[in-house]
């Protein structure tokens, strides 16, 4: 077995507090520099509108989203950490792992979030047998965004989730619009910052995110 003592915690434990900490300061004497990127900003703003929707259509998230583990190597066994972009379930028996990507075309967030998702349940499951992934894609491509959307397409956002997967399928993708999760969220009364969408439909945006 390469991992062991599989466990939720709060983003906000002290352990995984220590070791962001010290991974931030590696980083600064390697040079990486601390800038604010739009992409980032609009990834941020996505996650919190898409976990809105997902904890209206199951009822809650749970507040652990991180994978506490522990992985054997060469010299024993060392603890890990992974955050997940949101969790369904209790803690102690989750039942999906969520992975969220905000992209300029659809099936762009497969490339990353598929691989990323796929290491966290291999880790998780060896604890959690039924765990599933569920792995959403919030498209900004202009095919899927028009000027006159039909908001009634906003309703069918939520609808795509009650699919449920196959007993044997370990990992579920859904493809969202931008539009429809804009839509979906002036509705609620929650709207998404209009300045980091105008950002999004701009030229600038379309040629330069990487998904």
């Amino acid at each position: 077995m390469h991992y062991r003592q599989q466990s939720l915690i709060d983003p906000q434990d002290l352990g995984y507090r220590r070791f962001c900490r010290d991974h931030k300061l590696i980083n600064q004497k390697i040079g990486t520099p601390a800038t604010i990127d739009p992409t980032v900003v609009l990834a941020e703003e996505v996650e919190l509108a898409v976990r809105h929707c997902l904890l209206l259509h199951f009822g809650s998230l749970s507040p652990h989203r991180i994978l506490s583990y522990e992985q054997r190597n060469a010299w024993g066994y060392q603890r890990r950490y992974r955050e997940l972009d949101a969790v369904v379930g209790d803690r102690r028996n989750p039942q999906f792992f969520v992975e969220i990507k905000s992209v300029t075309q659809q099936g762009r967030g497969l490339k990353t979030g598929q691989p990323q998702l796929q290491k966290s349940l291999a880790i998780a499951q060896e604890r959690w047998r039924s765990l599933r992934g569920l792995l959403i894609e919030v498209a900004w491509d202009a095919e899927s965004w028009t000027e006159d959307p039909d908001k009634s397409a906003a309703t069918t956002l939520l609808n795509t989730l009650t699919v449920a997967p196959q007993a044997d399928q370990e990992l579920m993708v859904i493809h969202w619009s931008g539009q429809q999760l804009v839509t979906r969220m002036a509705e609620l009364g929650a709207p998404l910052d209009p300045d980091i969408l105008a950002w999004a439909e701009s030229a600038y945006f379309s040629q330069n995110l990487a998904g």
